[in-house]
């Protein structure tokens, strides 16, 4: 069952700091409005991107013995509970059905979030990723046998990583599997000195298996052509939460649910362009002036805690004011509009959601949705893709 939203509230002064920080650096008149670290997906004949699954199909466990946790983390002395010299692995689950009778040439499995703590390749050796085969994410993972080496991910400190995993896609496919599935680690479980030695792969926060965190690149003549097909045939639905922020001294809205649920109809024109549908629910919503200090410093931790772990769904939150901009998206899954906006009140929250979903500022045509302070509603075939993308992991986790 999904957790509700927290309630807290927050002062005017948390919007001042956030428009103080967001303002210069992501004025939406001449610059992504969007924190966003995640790669991009996309389907254009040549190429296809397929997001890591990110819930509950993912995770880690220890080495030594049965357990599990959130988290994708790979090193050692992950708990000091844990015994000397054990280690902890990551388990990640890519859905490869688009895969299935398709020409590709080759499938590179990528991270651009990696965060090295310590010495872990000077003390663990290599980082691998392993073929396995499971139909739940358990603490039984823990010495689940390996199908097989598919590549070494890493052999030195970075925050990118990645390797060649086709022969793995190529052994799923033939076994007729749905999923590709790797285990993540070291080389050696640990070094018994009692000091954490980790890779930790996240956008915003290390304890949620988000999709996007990982991604496989997929070449070929007909992978992203046929992948481009499916897509634009079929409705996504992308679960978003609408939150009126209310008892909130001056941020508080003056919208009520009716007029979002017009507005909400309105922006789904839009996005029917890409065959995807927003499913909002409503809720009244209060956030902690103890958010100020650390939104002042830009750290959203804080504000991310507001959203229950492992909730795929996007939350958008409307407050009285941003101070210039008209809506702020903070990446995988936050936005926040303004009561009053510079372009149509539904083109702007539409807007937004096109970061959330993947989408950067279009740099030419005023028509398009994607260019920054204007009235555009149009996407691209490529615009369209690439949302699809994020939209599809967000459902397939929304149905697990």
């Amino acid at each position: 069952m999904m957790a509700t939203v927290k309630k807290q509230w927050i002062p005017i002064g948390v919007l001042l700091a956030i428009a103080a920080i967001l303002f210069f650096i992501f004025d939406e008149a001449a610059a992504p409005s969007v924190l966003d670290t995640r790669p991009q997906s996309a389907a254009n004949g040549e190429e296809l991107i397929i997001l890591n699954q990110g819930g509950n199909l993912e995770g880690h466990t220890p080495r030594g013995f049965a357990g599990m946790g959130t988290g994708l983390f790979a090193g050692d002395n992950l708990n000091p509970r844990f015994p000397e010299g054990d280690g902890v692995q990551t388990f990640l689950t890519f859905d490869i059905t688009t895969l299935k009778g398709a020409e590709f040439d080759s499938v590179l499995l990528a991270s651009d979030v990696a965060h090295v703590q310590e010495t872990p390749f000077e003390d663990l050796g290599n980082l691998i990723a392993e073929s396995v085969v499971y139909n739940a994410f358990s603490p039984a993972l823990w010495n689940i046998p390996s199908q097989g080496l598919a590549c070494t991910l890493a052999t030195e400190a970075t925050s990118a990583v990645s390797c060649d995993v086709t022969d793995a896609v190529r052994a799923a496919l033939e076994s007729d599997s749905k999923f590709l599935q790797l285990r993540i680690r070291f080389e050696r479980a640990g070094d018994s000195d009692g000091t954490p030695d980790m890779v930790l792969f996240y956008t915003t926060n290390s304890n949620i298996n988000e999709p996007g965190i990982f991604h496989l690149r997929v070449k070929g003549s007909s992978a992203g052509r046929e992948a481009g097909q499916e897509n634009e045939q079929s409705v996504l639905h992308v679960p978003v939460v609408a939150h009126l922020v209310k008892k909130s001294s001056e941020a508080s809205t003056s919208r009520d649910q009716a007029g979002l649920e017009q507005l909400f109809a309105r922006a789904q024109t839009i996005w029917s362009q890409a065959n995807v549908a927003l499913d909002v629910s409503f809720e009244e919503t209060t956030l902690d002036d103890s958010l100020v200090n650390a939104v002042a410093t830009g750290n959203f931790n804080l504000l991310y805690a507001l959203v229950p772990d492992n909730d795929p769904r996007l939350h958008v939150f409307y407050v009285s004011d941003l101070l210039g901009p008209n809506g702020i998206a903070l990446a995988p899954q936050i936005a926040l509009i303004a009561d009053k906006t510079s372009v149509d009140d539904f083109r702007a929250t539409a807007h937004e959601i096109g970061h959330l979903l993947g989408l950067e500022h279009a740099n030419e045509s005023r028509l398009r949705l994607m260019f920054p302070g204007a009235n555009g509603r149009t996407l691209t075939r490529d615009e369209a893709l690439i949302a699809r993308e994020y939209a599809r992991a967000i459902e397939q986790q929304a149905q697990l």
